[in-house]
């Protein structure tokens, strides 16, 4: 994840963001407040804090470390970013939207 937004300009940092915290793709705070954490580090080029156990306090502050839902909640957060990279594809493509929509159209009748 971290390999993956560190290559995100500050444009793509924001547009994502806006992505992630749409309740319509994401209804988890933890899985926001793992982003912006992520994004923080990124930004500030820290090394210090790169441990689950940081990721996981900043994501469920009273909760005691759980591996497995650490890496459900990386899981998701990995999904949303694919989600949002498809998104930024889809957009560019005019013809692609049209035809989707057209065929949106038709299964509504």
């Amino acid at each position: 994840l971290y390999i993956i937004l560190s290559r995100f300009d500050k444009y793509e940092q924001n547009r994502i963001r806006k992505y992630i915290k749409s309740p319509y793709f994401n209804q988890s705070q933890a899985i926001t407040d793992f982003f912006e954490l992520l994004i923080t580090d990124i930004n500030s080029k820290s090394k210090k804090s790169l441990t689950k156990e940081h990721y996981w306090k900043a994501a469920f502050p009273k909760e005691k470390y759980n591996d497995l839902r650490f890496r459900k909640l990386g899981s998701d957060l990995l999904q949303l970013i694919e989600g949002f990279l498809s998104q930024e594809v889809f957009e560019e493509n005019k013809v692609q939207q049209i035809t989707n929509l057209l065929d949106a159209i038709s299964r509504k009748k």
